[in-house]
């Protein structure tokens, strides 16, 4: 489980032992307002000013990909692949392959 704090910080739960796994504060004043796993528990997909990338045994950034419009939510399809994203008044489905 990951969740996003008030101050930025994203935090990886290891739900067996109930305690954090990682914590990382992705940039200073950079809010996530949605996250998903993508794929498995190795990659975190954040949205904030950005969509990132995130490998979750590091908290090191993978990938980061300027918005064009703020978006509402994400869900990654693990069978297809795909990450699903909502705007403001809009859906739109994008391949990770």
């Amino acid at each position: 489980m990951a969740a996003a704090l008030g101050d930025g910080q994203i935090v990886i739960w290891d739900l067996d032992r109930s305690q954090p796994r990682l914590s990382f504060q992705p940039d200073a004043g950079r809010m996530t307002t949605a996250m998903t796993f993508a794929g498995s528990s190795e990659r975190l997909l954040t949205v904030g000013p950005d969509l990132a990338l995130w490998d979750t045994s590091t908290g090191s950034c993978l990938l980061r990909a300027p918005l064009n419009t703020p978006l509402a939510d994400i869900v990654f399809h693990h069978a297809s692949q795909t990450v699903i994203h909502t705007a403001e008044d809009s859906l739109m489905a994008l391949p990770s392959r």
